[in-house]
């Protein structure tokens, strides 16, 4: 079914209606040996002034070490590295006013085949900006590939004639349903080196950081 929707500026925009949240068939694999896999988001995608910190100074040493060290590095984009040509490049949903830290359905199926199929025994921790933010998203986003083998779709990418307040706040549920049971504190995901524009916390981040995990600010 097909429908029409406001565009960011107004304009009207065909769109055929999906659910928020639905079952796909992405690569698994629980055989093969688990991997302990370090996802790099958007990691120089920092303001002008931001990059010029000696905060920030340190988070790209600490995390161009991290990307070395790994044994198994993707990239998720904007905010290359660019001293790291044979790391495996994905991207991130871009907007023509915002990013986000989550990936679109393609992206996923790439994601699960880089990974020889998706396994819960992996281990992921995921490094870049920001604390939060685009880090937090892709952490609720890859929970739910890995452990539930399922797509949540971020709402300003999806084609639906439902108000975008409708999927805002059924994500918001699904997030604090997450957090009450401490799923993502039980999974496998992680934070490492992030950069934070703020001092403000959450419970999310609170269960997806450990001992190895670093944060940097602006000093």
């Amino acid at each position: 079914m097909e429908s029409k929707q406001e565009g960011i500026y107004g304009i009207n925009i065909l769109t055929p209606r999906i659910r928020p949240g639905y079952q796909t068939r992405f690569r698994r694999d629980e055989t093969r040996e688990p991997r302990d896999v370090d996802l790099f988001l958007h990691v120089r995608a920092l303001s002008p002034e931001e990059q010029l910190s000696q905060g920030a100074k340190n988070y790209l040493k600490a995390t161009e070490e991290a990307v070395r060290r790994s044994r198994f590095p993707i990239m998720i984009l904007p905010g290359r590295l660019k001293d790291f040509p044979e790391v495996p490049e994905l991207w991130s949903i871009g907007y023509q006013l915002t990013q986000t830290g989550k990936i679109s359905e393609d992206t996923a199926v790439q994601l699960g085949d880089l990974l020889g199929g998706f396994n819960k025994k992996d281990r992921f921790r995921i490094h870049g900006a920001y604390l939060g933010a685009c880090t937090s998203e892709l952490a609720v986003q890859l929970y739910g590939l890995v452990e539930r083998d399922i797509y949540w779709p971020d709402f300003l990418d999806m084609r639906t004639e439902r108000p975008i307040e409708c999927l805002r706040e059924e994500s918001r549920l699904r997030i604090e349903k997450l957090l009450r049971e401490r799923a993502l504190g039980r999974s496998n995901i992680r934070l490492g080196n992030v950069f934070a524009r703020s001092q403000k916390d959450s419970e999310l981040v609170r269960q997806i950081t450990d001992s190895r995990t670093r944060i940097f600010r602006i000093d």
